[in-house]
């Protein structure tokens, strides 16, 4: 996916942290992080954050017609036949499956978000790195060179002034 200014290697770097950190403290609550004002506005300035919204908002529908659907096959199961329960595990696969790609959607935008602020803050050499990316990223998110915000970076690298030197090295660019 070209994020058009955003460095692919920390994007990368970033959906493995976000990944990781999801798989111990869960997922629920990341779509309430993620579509705040502060947060919606600086990826609707990305083109191709656009394509994911539409995904995931096509998932979100989808997931609900098989809700709605799962509801029927029950009924219809109970009243007609066994043999229809069948359609509702079918559904339920479908619902698991578009579930499991929404939700890595939400954790691509979220490592785009991380990735925007490790730009912004030279976290770990990478704005020093790409300097005309951590101009746009600036702009992207609208702060200032000398107090960028670092609500992701909190987020994903609660103590991330406890790393050491080596840390930070195999974190940054090469």
């Amino acid at each position: 996916m070209n994020t058009i200014f955003v460095p692919n290697k920390l994007v990368t770097r970033c959906l493995v942290l976000v990944q990781s950190t999801h798989k111990q403290i869960g997922f629920r609550g990341l779509p309430a992080l993620i579509t705040t004002k502060d947060n919606m506005v600086p990826l609707a300035l990305i083109p191709d954050v656009l394509i994911i919204q539409k995904a995931i908002d096509g998932a979100y529908k989808i997931r609900i017609a098989c809700w709605i659907s799962a509801i029927i096959f029950l009924f219809a199961a109970f009243m007609l036949s066994w043999w229809i329960l069948l359609g509702l595990i079918a559904t339920i696969i479908i619902e698991v499956r578009v579930a499991n790609s929404e939700r890595r959607s939400w954790m691509f935008l979220s490592s785009l978000l991380l990735s925007l602020e490790i730009l912004t803050n030279d976290f770990a050499g990478w704005g020093t790195s790409y300097p005309s990316e951590r101009s746009e990223a600036f702009a992207v998110l609208g702060d200032q060179p000398k107090n960028p915000r670092s609500t992701w970076l909190d987020f994903y690298l609660p103590r991330r002034g406890e790393f050491t030197a080596a840390v930070l090295r195999d974190f940054g660019p090469e």
